[in-house]
């Protein structure tokens, strides 16, 4: 059985030359699977063609040197259950035993011996729980599997796919079919076979696709839950979900890729958490590079590929904000550019499903690449660069409100005050008591930011506290979350007080700059919007500006008056609908699930110009990190041709269900116009594998039993044959519609 992959790829070359050509040899019925690897290679771009070797001739593949195995020049892929060398026996436990153990010598022998000019993808399985082996053979098997395993793992060009995997990472809860293995020696469900397919994909792309080389990784709420420039070091949350991002991050430096960070903060507060929090795994000395500054992350990204000598189709970018993420997306679209789910318990099961990650084969080279970088880095002169964020910020849909403060929100603005550093003219620092006390006076004025974009809403990010004497407004206290910083936001906040001072005939500003060593992007502000210094000692310094020469418009920001952006969001559909989770690269709705483990979610794509990745194909993975999606990969569960069944009525006639059953769910299925009694089952494009598909289905559909003298494909030559058969089976024409449809 063979399934042709035509797609587009290496231009230049013939056809067959550009073909990668996978051969499967097993001890059981396999050919399922060839529609989930078809899957995968299309979407990565990959022509092949896939071919079964005869049925349970494994030891004939290896030895033969005629056989398909022995002549392929691609990639061969060996699924051995070793249960299936006694599947047929009746011997006493202690005979089964010796044959396990003869034979996998044997087959070890073999695999040791023969030359691999071309990788070996071998297949370990869990044991089957439906055959009845005693608890003695149950174990044995189960010893045989993990030493098997170490066994494979010392082999020159062979790689294990280790099945056993197959459980945490899609939540399976159908592993075997008794009904399939009694009829074709197709022992597992439909579930474990899409994981199946999948997990010998991701393998082969491990070693066809190794082309990352570069890791660039955010710092706050990324490698640490919290904002380090606003809390101390050992505020700083190092949770297990970090931990284990960090983990992951060690492993793929100790197999050679480079590691760098890209981070909107001060440079002393990062390397403060690294120096100074014990939980800490990763070091300033696993980074190869970084940029620890406030210009756009694209740009950042752009000067590491200039310094690490490196292309930025090499890169994996790693964030937790969909606001960076789609900059970079934007401006570097050859990044492969990766949104941490908001949730952190979600990150352990989303890391597990980024094949970007994945290496087969570490060499000498890549164990000693990070000190040859580290090496390079010291000789590397940083050249900074000027970027605009004009394209990106005119299309962020970026909305803001400035509003009194009430009671309700005297918490928030209080906390503001207390943790906000980086954006913060005055520092002062003011407890809930002082804030209600400044509420009370009537010279002062005391008003909070929000802020929302297209991705959701960051709600209250800003404090300003003003008084007014005179013509001259006074900012007692401005400032910001460092989440909207770079949004314009703060340009936006000077142009509404400007607007404010204008209605009250104010005509000049003054603000009090008290320098720290975290809030020079206020200083930066000051003086690029064209304040004037008026005084200055140790301590502080005093800004003006009039306020004719304030813009009466500030970027791209959109500005809501009334009661703040709430209202408004909801009247422009910008509100975040209710239990979102940002989990996708390219701004995607991201929905948890309830029927299974929390840990497992969907993405639904909303950016329209994702497709433009050039490395979308990486993107699939994490939106069909369900099994229930892989299932929807394939036309055998889709239903998208053939009669479909209706919605109503509780009983149908059995013709009309069991026509439903055929052209509906089987792959290759051809529609007839009608539904004719000598329409052969062959002309319908159902084989022997297919037909043992439709049997496990007419047993779960219409609840019966069907003997192994039944099984004959060419007992049933013709639709009419299947009907009378089904209808002696059930003893009427009749059968529930809701069986059907659920199968």
């Amino acid at each position: 059985m063979e399934l042709w992959i035509e797609r587009n790829s290496a231009r230049g070359l013939p056809e067959e030359s550009r073909r990668l050509s996978l051969v499967v040899s097993s001890t059981f019925t396999a050919e399922p699977i060839g529609e989930y690897i078809d899957f995968w290679c299309k979407t990565f771009n990959q022509a092949a063609v896939i071919t079964f070797a005869p049925y349970n001739q494994v030891f004939q593949e290896l030895l033969d040197t005629s056989s398909l195995i022995s002549n392929n020049i691609g990639a061969n892929i060996l699924l051995i259950r070793f249960e299936d060398w006694i599947r047929s026996d009746i011997e006493k436990d202690e005979l089964k035993l010796q044959k396990l153990y003869k034979n996998y010598q044997e087959l070890l022998k073999i695999i040791c011996s023969i030359k691999k000019p071309i990788p070996f993808f071998i297949g370990v399985f869990p044991v089957s729980t439906h055959l009845r082996l005693s608890e003695r053979v149950t174990g044995y098997l189960e010893e045989m599997n993990a030493q098997w395993k170490r066994d494979l793992k010392s082999i020159e060009n062979v790689y294990l796919v280790d099945f056993y995997e197959a459980f945490d990472l899609y939540s399976l809860t159908e592993v075997f079919d008794s009904t399939g293995d009694k009829a074709g020696h197709m022992p597992f469900s439909d579930e474990f076979i899409a994981v199946m397919g999948t997990m010998i994909a991701r393998r082969i792309f491990a070693w066809k696709r190794q082309i990352f080389k570069l890791i660039v990784m955010d710092c706050d709420n990324t490698l640490w839950k919290g904002i380090c420039g606003e809390d101390s070091p050992e505020e700083i949350d190092i949770t297990e979900p970090c931990l284990e991002l960090q983990r992951l991050m060690l492993q793929k430096y100790n197999e050679g890729m480079l590691l760098a960070l890209c981070s909107r903060n001060n440079e002393r507060d990062v390397w403060n958490i690294f120096d100074n929090n014990p939980k800490m795994l990763l070091k300033k000395e696993h980074f190869a590079a970084y940029r620890i500054n406030w210009q756009a992350k694209s740009q950042n990204i752009i000067e590491l590929a200039e310094e690490l000598k490196l292309g930025t189709d090499s890169f994996i970018f790693m964030d937790d904000s969909p606001y960076e993420c789609t900059e970079v997306i934007q401006n570097c679209p050859q990044v492969l550019t990766l949104l941490l789910p908001e949730n952190h318990d979600m990150i352990k099961i989303f890391l597990r499903h980024v094949w970007a990650f994945d290496k087969l084969k570490i060499t000498h080279e890549d164990m000693i690449r990070n000190q040859t970088y580290a090496a390079e880095r010291e000789r590397y002169l940083f050249k900074g660069k000027n970027t605009s964020l004009e394209d990106f910020l005119s299309g962020l849909d970026v909305r803001m409100s400035v509003r009194p403060v009430e009671k309700q929100h005297v918490a928030r603005v209080s906390q503001l005050t207390q943790r906000t550093n980086q954006f913060n003219l005055s520092t002062i620092r003011r407890t809930e008591k002082e804030i209600n006390e400044l509420l009370e006076l009537q010279a002062a004025s005391c008003r909070l930011i929000e802020v929302a974009d297209r991705f959701g809403e960051y709600g209250i990010v800003g404090v300003v506290v003003t008084e007014e004497r005179g013509r001259r407004l006074i900012i007692e206290t401005l400032l910001l979350s460092c989440r909207v910083l770079g949004k314009c936001i703060e340009d936006a906040v000077l142009t509404e007080l400007a607007r404010y001072c204008t209605e009250k005939g104010i005509t000049e500003m003054e603000a009090t700059y008290s320098p720290t060593e975290k809030n020079k992007p206020v200083l930066n502000f000051l003086e690029k919007t064209g304040w004037s210094e008026i005084e200055s000692t140790r301590d502080y310094t005093k800004y003006l500006i009039e306020i004719d020469k304030v813009p009466r418009q500030a970027g791209f920001v959109k500005y809501c008056s009334g009661s703040g952006l709430t209202q408004a969001s909801k009247a422009d559909g910008h509100m975040k609908p209710a239990g979102v989770l940002f989990s996708n690269p390219i701004g995607a709705d991201v929905r948890r699930r309830n029927e299974k483990s929390p840990d497992f979610f969907d993405l639904k794509f909303s950016m329209p110009d994702w497709e433009h990745l050039l490395h979308k194909e990486y993107i699939y993975p994490l939106k069909y990190c369900r099994v229930e999606e892989l299932l929807e990969l394939t036309t055998n569960k889709c239903c998208k041709t053939g009669t479909q069944i209706p919605e109503q009525g509780e009983d149908l006639m059995l013709r009309q269900k069991l026509g439903n059953l055929v052209f509906g769910n089987l792959q290759g299925a051809k529609v007839p116009e009608e539904l004719d009694d000598d329409l052969k089952l062959t002309d319908m494009g159902i084989n022997s594998i297919s037909f043992i598909k439709l049997i496990v289905g007419i047993e779960k559909a219409f609840a019966v039993k069907i003997g192994n003298e039944d099984l004959d494909f060419y007992k049933y030559p013709t639709f009419g044959a299947l009907v009378s058969y089904v209808e002696e089976r059930t003893g009427n024409g009749r059968v529930n519609a809701d069986k059907l449809n659920r199968w």
